[in-house]
């Protein structure tokens, strides 16, 4: 679940920003990063503890204004080479920076894939940002409705009742198996359509584990314990059925929730399977 976007550039113009939906209280979210200039600046060894006590310092009160406390930080140093300036000469560099607000549970390389298409299509063409440079409306309306998921609702949902009924059906046969929930979710992990546990539920059992990434037409497992600390297990699994819009193509990922260590063999592939041709209709 994607709770909104900031758009500024790398010297701190405020470009645009967009709220989507009221974040929940008491609820541990991720501000997520994403950088698109590639040249930096290498800073003297002297200036570096100067620069890391600022953005604490910054970050900190920034935080507290916003009655978002920050617990921690996480960082990659570049694969890219760092440029080295000599002494006396200086660089302005314009690049844009988007962050994004939204679950701890959210997978990073999902909605990374998002935001490179937004700003390939819809940003780029705009630099240097500044108040001249403006997002259409219908551009505005595509950031949302990738950020949505809108494409994958729609098509759940035009879907809606013959899912139902097959997702009840088969937490029911499989129940022996030890299998109580499903749900349909998408790359990024915002659910789209539960069965057998309510958004509310599944997100707070999300909300305490590692969510991986999958690969296509496979799964992985994890643990997680319901508030009531009941061990269960969570199955990712990547239908490879793609979701398109334009040229980003996003699969959907199903979920299942069953006794932990449950011995479900190749159930996971029988409902990709099964879910991928009802979707295909």
């Amino acid at each position: 679940m994607i709770y909104g976007i900031s758009i500024i550039t790398t010297t701190g113009y405020p470009y645009y920003n967009k709220d989507y939906a009221l974040e929940p209280r008491n609820t541990i979210l991720k501000n997520m990063f994403f950088n698109y200039s590639k040249s930096l600046v290498q800073t003297a060894q002297e200036n570096e503890f100067e620069l890391i006590a600022g953005l604490v310092s910054a970050l900190f009160n920034f935080s507290g204004a916003q009655n978002r406390p920050i617990n921690e930080l996480v960082y990659t140093r570049p694969e890219y080479q760092i440029e080295n300036l000599l002494d006396g000469q200086t660089k302005n560099e314009t690049g844009t920076l988007i962050t994004i607000r939204c679950e701890y549970y959210s997978i990073k390389a999902a909605v990374k894939r998002k935001l490179d298409y937004i700003y390939e299509k819809m940003i780029k063409p705009l630099e240097p940002l500044g108040d001249k440079s403006k997002l259409a409306p219908s551009e505005e309306k595509t950031i949302q409705d990738i950020l949505l998921n809108m494409p994958s609702k729609l098509i759940v949902r035009s879907h809606s009742k013959e899912l139902d009924a097959y997702l009840k059906r088969f937490i029911k046969d499989n129940n022996s198996y030890g299998i109580k929930a499903i749900a349909i979710a998408s790359a990024d992990l915002t659910l789209l359509k539960t069965a057998g546990i309510t958004d509310e539920e599944l997100q707070k059992l999300l909300r305490v584990v590692e969510c991986p990434e999958v690969d296509p037409l496979s799964w992985k497992f994890r643990q997680a314990w319901t508030p009531d600390n009941q061990q269960v297990t969570l199955v990712f699994v990547n239908s490879a059925f793609n979701v398109e819009h334009d040229t980003l193509k996003e699969p959907l990922y199903y979920i299942i929730l069953c006794d932990a260590y449950s011995a479900i063999g190749e159930l996971p592939r029988q409902l990709f399977m099964d879910v991928n041709s009802i979707l295909e209709k």
